[in-house]
């Protein structure tokens, strides 16, 4: 007779995200409640897993589905079909989702969920809140595309667009992070700044898809719309960087932390956090600035839109013409501005 599925708590001091109450049900694990191991968090898990259970009863084609149905079976074509990168984010956001609200049937889903589900996240920042109300859109998006929903049941839902970061890393921010980084993530800022790469694709970037004078990533964030590799070029800092990296690798990552493993989004927040306040930088400091910079830096300098979207990897030159082109342009305005002042 099968062992009926039950509850139990997992500890992980390097991934405390994944700590928690599990079980394993359906022939994958689920993550039940993010708790401590006590009887009432445990009742709150069992609780859950009964939710779960029976929302295994409708498939996501029923009449009667449910939105973690819906959700679970989006999260299988994303697997397969969307980046590695792209996946994990949609997976963060969408099993969150899930856990608030799986139990209602997708039919009886209403924007107002969402607002709640939203609003109960504190701690998320206005982009964070708007990529979340994005992702489960497109779940609900999707389900109509694949004919599982005859209507998407958050039609008309606003997503108020977040706060956008409106400049760039100045070199004096740069430079003192630069000088207080540790040599891990000093390498990790230095490549940034040198390649204008994305700090998922420096993460996640591997030795055998080293070219020499460029990387090339068959699976990234853009495949999807593009059908192409997005390539990284180097210049020549980085042509004697790359090399004496290698010397050293006992990774398949070339870029690693301290333990030799591969950098996660959460460990390079916590490394910019702790030196921003350290150094008493601004507030708004974070590494996508520094991907600005090289931007807005290579707009000034004369290059064209197409250029810098093919050295960034945009899919086209909107987010260059809106966002680097305007802040080199500003620059200049503010750089005649003070020469004017102090003349």
């Amino acid at each position: 007779m099968p062992r009926r599925p039950r509850p139990w708590y997992r500890f992980d001091k390097r991934r405390p995200d994944k700590s928690g109450w599990w079980v394993h049900f359906g022939g994958r694990l689920h993550l039940l409640h993010r708790g401590k191991r006590s009887a009432n968090d445990r009742k709150i898990a069992e609780t859950k897993f009964h939710e779960l259970a029976l929302m295994a009863v409708a498939a996501p084609d029923s009449p009667a589905a449910t939105v973690a149905s819906i959700c679970e079976a989006f999260l299988e074509w994303s697997a397969r079909w969307r980046s590695a990168e792209t996946h994990r984010g949609y997976h963060w956001y969408v099993q969150s989702f899930a856990e608030a609200c799986g139990y209602r049937q997708a039919s009886d889903l209403k924007p107002h969920h969402v607002s709640r589900w939203i609003d109960d996240k504190k701690r998320w920042g206005s982009t964070t809140r708007y990529n979340g109300m994005r992702a489960v859109f497109r779940v609900f998006n999707w389900a109509l595309d694949e004919g599982l929903i005859d209507q998407n049941p958050l039609r008309g839902m606003k997503r108020p667009k977040p706060n956008r970061r409106s400049r760039y890393m100045t070199d004096a921010e740069l430079s003192s992070l630069m000088q207080n980084a540790a040599p891990a993530f000093r390498r990790f800022l230095y490549a940034l700044d040198q390649t204008g790469a994305r700090p998922s694709e420096l993460r996640a970037l591997r030795w055998s898809q080293w070219r020499g004078d460029r990387f090339v990533l068959a699976d990234h964030k853009t495949a999807g719309k593009t059908g192409k590799p997005r390539v990284i070029y180097l210049n020549a800092a980085m042509r004697a960087l790359v090399p004496k990296l290698d010397a050293d690798a006992k990774s398949p990552y070339v870029f690693t932390n301290v333990y030799g493993k591969p950098w996660t989004r959460n460990a390079l927040r916590l490394q910019v956090q702790r030196l921003r306040k350290k150094l008493k930088l601004a507030d708004d400091v974070c590494l996508y600035l520094v991907r600005h910079r090289f931007g807005t830096k290579a707009a000034m300098r004369g290059l064209n839109s197409s250029t810098i979207a093919e050295l960034m990897g945009h899919t086209s030159t909107e987010m260059v013409d809106r966002v680097y082109i305007h802040l080199a342009g500003e620059s200049r305005h503010l750089q005649e501005a003070l020469e004017q002042a102090t003349a």
